[in-house]
């Protein structure tokens, strides 16, 4: 990383730091004057259809509802996807909401694209120019979970409630939308539904056995007995 860049990172993260401290005095005093929280954009909050003083909640619920309308497994626009879930990305992460509200989207790819700005926060940033925090926390993990579903869930499509066990946070119930048409061994994502938002579930459907019917492909299967004629 050269020094340029370096030093812009610099400006990100004392630029966000400093918001905190002189926030309350509507800009005055600022080290890098009012002109910084100019330059933000609201291109993430457009994404998600949320305002600029939007809750951690209210923007939780946002990328929830629009990842399930716009995910690719249910027919939806990957580049949509991509958008809200970039968006998502920066507005659920308090360190980068602060850098994003201070200098924009254009600011933050300029001054760590090369480092990997869609995953560092204030503290990442800082870390990694002053060896300050220690390592970074891994991001959190998809939970995997196997779904039995009956041959009419799959052909007709159901939405079924689920319990699911979180680390850490007990059981809660999800709701497992099974599009129509599914086939066994079919992954269902569920977009947030993970570590605060943070990851997804993933299901994994399994087609219990039929007492009539069994399936190849978009083929239904009927064993017949037919009497054996008597000579």
């Amino acid at each position: 990383m050269g020094v340029p860049r370096l030093l812009l990172l610099l400006l990100l993260a004392l630029n966000a730091a400093a918001s905190d401290f002189f926030g309350s005095a509507g800009g005055r005093g600022h080290p890098f004057g009012a002109g910084a929280r100019a330059r933000a954009d609201n291109e993430y909050y457009d994404a998600l259809g949320v305002t600029r003083d939007a809750t951690p909640e209210v923007i939780k619920r946002a990328y929830r509802r629009l990842a399930m309308k716009h995910h690719p497994d249910k027919g939806g626009d990957p580049e949509k996807f991509k958008e809200i879930g970039e968006a998502y990305e920066v507005l659920s992460d308090p360190g980068k909401r602060r850098i994003y509200d201070q200098v924009g989207k254009a600011a933050m790819e300029a001054g760590a694209g090369a480092a990997g700005a869609e995953e560092m926060s204030t503290a990442d940033i800082l870390s990694q120019l002053f060896g300050m925090g220690g390592a970074r926390q891994s991001a959190p993990q998809d939970l995997l979970f196997e779904l039995q579903v009956t041959l009419e869930d799959l052909y007709a499509g159901r939405t079924l409630p689920l319990n699911v066990r979180m680390p850490g946070q007990g059981e809660r119930v999800v709701e497992a939308l099974i599009p129509a048409g599914a086939v066994d061994g079919q992954r269902v994502v569920l977009p947030g539904e993970a570590h605060d938002g943070r990851a997804d579930i993933v299901l994994i459907l399994r087609q219990r056995r039929h007492r009539v019917y069994s399936r190849r492909n978009a083929d239904l299967m009927l064993k017949v007995p037919t009497p054996t004629p008597k000579p």
